[in-house]
């Protein structure tokens, strides 16, 4: 993966969804979740065709907001993480195998919050595995921590993460992973994302990857952006040509803003 300097043509980038994902994480209620889901369907409904939506959900709201989505072919149901193992003496878990039975689509793996209580990169590449081999879209989320930021290490962490991560992945197409890169120094309370000379390096470097990975196919990978994304940061991030889409956190708890924020990312986008 540390070929990240490989020279892309600008002509080479395929037009494709955005893709807006919600992370609700440990919050809601049933009452809530099917209301927040609703309010996507009506909302995306209201937009352009050129976005999609992603609900990743506590796996308490799964029956509820697949009931919610089922008719909409335009809000996709995510879970925020599963066990490598289909079945098993695995108290707590839940697995992919159980996820496909909800109509899972995508799934978050990997994610910051998961790697600080104690995950590790080969953990995280047995699910990827598994989850491309099961059919289920798997959003690996990488990213740095303000010390490897100021130590000028971020290309070296993602090629660490990305490289044991998909070591043992491959893609039928392009959008059968998504990646997120989501900076764990810019994520909750008054955080920025990172300066836009920074994410064009980032982005850059993570096409590059993905295409040195899977060929052409690496040009048809999504790559979304989270990190204290809103509504009045969206039209920035969406110009950065690299950027498909947004991970969303906090924000996707209020479903008006969330919609805003999709709806200013798909019409800078274009």
């Amino acid at each position: 993966m540390s070929g990240y300097r490989l020279k892309i043509n600008p002509l080479d980038y395929l037009k494709m969804k955005s893709l807006i994902v919600a992370n609700w994480k440990m919050n809601g209620s049933r009452a809530q979740w099917r209301q927040w889901a609703l309010a996507a369907v009506k909302g995306i409904n209201e937009l352009p065709g050129n976005a999609d939506i992603v609900l990743c959900v506590p796996h308490a709201a799964l029956a509820d907001v697949e009931t919610a989505v089922k008719n909409s072919n335009r809000v996709h149901l995510g879970a925020q993480n599963a066990h490598a193992h289909m079945r098993g003496a695995y108290t707590g878990e839940i697995s992919l195998e159980m996820l496909r039975d909800f109509q899972v689509d995508y799934c978050i793996l990997g994610h910051s919050e998961r790697r600080a209580m104690g995950e590790t990169d080969h953990q995280i590449g047995e699910k990827l595995e598994k989850a491309v081999y099961g059919g289920i879209k798997p959003i690996l989320c990488i990213g740095e921590t303000l010390e490897q930021k100021q130590s000028g290490d971020t290309i070296k962490v993602l090629d660490e993460q990305l490289l044991t991560g998909l070591n043992s992945v491959d893609i039928q197409a392009g959008q059968d992973v998504v990646i997120a890169y989501e900076p764990v120094w810019a994520i909750g309370g008054k955080a920025q994302p990172p300066k836009p000379a920074e994410l064009e390096e980032v982005f850059r470097y993570l096409r590059a990857a993905m295409v040195q990975a899977y060929g052409d196919k690496g040009h048809d990978v999504p790559l979304l952006y989270g990190g204290s994304a809103a509504p009045e940061n969206a039209a920035g991030l969406a110009e950065v040509k690299e950027i498909n889409g947004l991970l969303a956190g906090s924000v996707s708890l209020d479903p008006a803003r969330f919609m805003e924020m999709a709806k200013v990312f798909e019409q800078t986008k274009g």
